[in-house]
C-alpha cells in the first residue's frame, strides 16, 4: 500500500488533528493512505513503525474533537425535535458537511470517502453494484437490505423533510436548506453507520477522528478507554447537580462501543479518549480495532466490507421457517411415529401456533439474563485459511441479529417492537442453543412442554435441553441411525432448513468460488503482483458480496455434513 501523505486531503486532515489536539505517537504508529482506482476517495490504515507492547498509549483524542448530537451546530433543533440515535448523527453530519469550511470539523469531514459501500446505497442502474446486489439472493443480507431501505426513507420522509420545508420554523437553521437532499443524506448516514462509536452516555453515537482510521479484526491490537458514567444531561463527569447514575448494562447501542473503562485506573482522562494497546504488534504490520463479534450480512450492511473465514458467521432462520421444517417433517412417512400423533390431528395448527407463541413469550424474558450463554472466547482462527479448508470452531450465541431499528432513535412510543429470536446455524454448522431448545420443545409431549416451557433456562437447564444432541451434533460425530427421538427430530429439521435455504442461491459454492478466482486474478495481473482489488470501486461489491455469498453456504454444507 502506498504512503501517500502528500496527498492535500491527507495533509488538511493531519493539520486538524494537531490543531485539536489529537496526539499519536508518530515514533509507534504511521498513518498510511491509498487511492481508490477511481481516483474520487482514499482508504486509510494504521501501520505500526516498531514493535508496540501491551499496555503502551498511541494516541490521545480530546472528547471536544468527537462529532456528536451534543456538539454538533444544529444541537439546539436535534434535542427539541428529540432526534438522537444513528438519524440524528446523519442530520448533524449532513448540517456540518454543507458548512464545508465554516464548519469547525471541516479539515476531518474533508477527508471522508465520498463513495457509499454498502449494499443499502447500491444502485441496480450501476453495473458494478448491479452485479453485487445479483450476488446477494438468497442471502441474509438481502432479507434485510429492502426493510432498511424503505426505514431509511421513512426517516427522511418522516423527520428530515419537515425540517426543510417551506413553513418549517427549523429551515433556516441549515446553512443551504434545499441541498438537504436525499443522495446527501444516503451519504452522512452511511458514513455514521461506517464510522460512529458510542463514546458515552451524553455523547451517544459519534463520529471519532482518528479511532474511525483504525480497521477491523476478530482479534484486534487495540482498544479505546474513556469513562462511561457522564451526565446524560450536562455531559460533566463529577459534581454536577443533575448527575443521573445509569450503569453500563442499561445503555443500549447498535454502534460499537469505544467502552473499555477500567475504574480503577486513574491514569485515563474522562476530557480524552486514549487507544491503548492490548495485543502486540510486529514492526511494519496494520493496527487492528474491532467493531464488535458481527458476522459478515452486519459487516457488509454497516461498515461495506466482508471476512473470509469469520468465525461469527452464521445462518439466521424466521420463526416461520421452523414451522414449515416442523409441518414438513411431521409429514413425512420416515417420521418417528410419536411426531406424527403430536402434529397429525385436527387442532396441530392451533397447539403449534400455541406453543410457539409461549416460547417467544419466554425468550425475550430468558434472553435479558445472559448467565446461561456462557461462551469460551478464548479461540483462535488461522489467518491463512483457505475456502476449502476453514475452521471448525465453535462459538455459541455471541452475535445478535441485524436490527431493524438501526436508523432511528426518537420517542420510545415511536419504537419497533419488532423480536428476532436468535435461531440460526453457527460457523461450524451447529445450531443454536435457542434453535435446539425451540425444536425439543415443539417435539416433547404436552406434558414435557409444560415442564420444560415453565422452568427459568438457567446453563445447567438449557444444558439438559440441548446436551441429547451435542454428542451427535458435532463436526466429529455426525449423527447415526442409533440417536433417539428427539435427535433424529432435530437431524430432519436441520437437513430440511439447510437444503431449502440452499435453493434460495442463484448459484453454488464451487461457482462462487470460481467467479472469485476470476475476479482476483484479473485484478492481480492488472496491478502487476499486487492484489488490491478492494481498492478497486467497481470490483469490490462483487467480492463482498462473493464472501458473503460463500460463508453462509460453507455454513449449510457443514450442517448438511452432521446430519444426513
Amino acid at each position: 500500500m502506498k504512503n501517500n501523505q502528500n496527498n492535500p486531503s491527507t495533509s488538511i486532515l493531519l493539520k486538524w488533528f494537531e490543531d485539536n489536539g489529537i496526539i499519536y505517537n508518530k515514533n509507534a504508529i504511521n498513518i498510511e493512505c491509498t487511492e481508490h482506482s477511481t481516483g474520487n476517495t482514499q482508504d486509510m490504515r494504521i501501520v505500526s513503525r516498531r514493535p508496540l507492547k501491551i499496555g503502551e498509549n498511541v494516541c490521545t483524542i480530546p472528547i471536544e474533537s468527537i462529532l456528536s448530537i451534543k456538539n454538533s451546530g444544529i444541537t439546539d433543533v436535534l434535542e427539541e425535535c428529540q432526534l438522537g440515535g444513528v438519524l440524528g448523527l446523519s442530520i448533524a453530519v449532513m448540517y456540518e458537511l454543507l458548512l464545508d469550511e465554516k464548519s469547525p470539523w471541516f479539515g476531518y469531514l474533508q477527508s471522508l470517502p465520498t463513495n457509499l459501500p454498502h449494499p443499502l446505497f447500491w444502485s441496480p442502474d450501476k453495473d458494478h453494484e448491479k452485479s453485487g446486489l445479483e450476488l446477494l439472493k438468497g442471502t441474509e443480507l438481502e432479507k434485510v437490505i429492502a426493510t432498511h431501505r424503505s426505514l431509511l426513507e421513512d426517516d427522511y420522509n418522516t423527520h428530515l423533510k419537515p425540517l426543510i420545508a417551506e413553513n418549517s420554523q427549523f429551515r433556516f437553521a441549515f446553512p443551504h436548506p434545499e441541498q438537504m437532499t436525499w443522495d446527501l443524506f444516503c451519504r452522512a448516514t452511511a458514513l455514521s453507520m461506517s464510522r460512529a462509536f458510542y463514546v458515552n452516555n451524553y455523547h451517544g453515537e459519534s463520529l471519532v477522528p482518528f479511532v474511525d482510521i483504525f480497521n477491523h479484526a476478530i482479534h484486534e491490537n487495540v482498544h479505546v478507554e474513556t469513562d462511561l458514567d457522564t451526565c446524560e444531561i450536562c455531559g460533566e463527569y463529577e459534581g454536577c447537580d443533575c448527575m443521573i447514575e445509569v450503569s453500563s448494562n442499561e445503555t443500549e447501542s447498535t454502534t460499537p462501543s469505544l467502552i473499555e473503562n477500567d475504574n480503577d485506573n486513574d491514569s485515563v482522562s474522562p476530557a480524552v479518549l486514549t487507544i491503548t494497546v492490548v495485543k502486540e504488534c510486529l514492526k511494519n504490520q496494520e493496527v487492528f480495532n474491532t467493531y464488535g463479534k458481527l458476522p459478515n450480512s452486519e459487516l457488509l450492511q454497516r461498515y461495506g466490507f466482508a471476512l473470509e473465514a469469520n468465525i461469527y458467521d452464521r445462518v439466521w432462520f424466521d420463526v416461520e421457517d421452523i414451522i414449515r421444517a416442523v409441518e414438513k417433517v411431521a409429514s413425512d412417512k420416515k417420521c418417528i411415529t410419536r411426531n406424527r400423533i403430536i402434529w397429525g390431528g385436527q387442532n396441530a395448527s392451533k397447539k403449534m401456533e400455541n406453543r410457539i407463541n409461549r416460547w417467544l413469550e419466554n425468550v425475550k424474558i430468558w434472553l435479558e439474563d445472559e448467565n446461561h450463554l456462557e461462551v469460551d472466547e478464548n479461540h483462535g482462527v488461522d489467518e491463512d485459511h483457505d475456502w476449502e479448508d476453514m475452521s471448525n470452531e465453535s462459538h455459541l450465541d455471541e452475535v445478535e441479529s441485524l436490527d431493524e431499528s438501526f436508523f432511528s432513535e426518537v420517542d420510545d412510543d415511536e419504537q419497533s417492537t419488532d423480536f428476532s429470536p436468535p435461531l440460526y446455524f453457527n460457523f461450524d454448522g451447529s445450531l443454536s442453543k435457542h434453535l435446539i431448545y425451540l425444536i425439543r420443545l415443539l417435539f416433547c409431549t404436552d406434558s414435557a412442554f409444560e415442564t420444560l416451557i415453565q422452568n427459568p433456562p438457567t446453563e445447567k437447564h438449557l444444558s439438559k435441553t440441548w446436551h441429547v444432541v451435542t454428542s451427535s451434533i458435532s463436526v466429529q460425530s455426525p449423527i447415526t441411525c442409533t440417536t433417539s427421538p428427539i435427535q433424529k427430530s432435530i437431524q430432519y429439521v436441520a437437513a430440511f432448513l439447510a437444503s431449502e435455504r440452499l435453493k434460495k442461491y442463484k448459484s453454488t459454492f464451487a461457482e462462487d468460488l470460481k467467479m472469485l478466482q476470476e475476479l482476483r486474478g484479473n485484478q492481480y495481473e492488472k496491478n502487476q503482483g499486487i492484489l488490491s482489488i478492494s481498492n478497486n470501486d467497481f470490483l469490490r461489491c462483487q467480492e463482498w458480496a462473493l464472501i458473503l455469498n460463500m460463508g453462509e453456504k460453507n455454513i449449510l454444507k457443514k450442517t448438511l455434513h452432521l446430519v444426513e
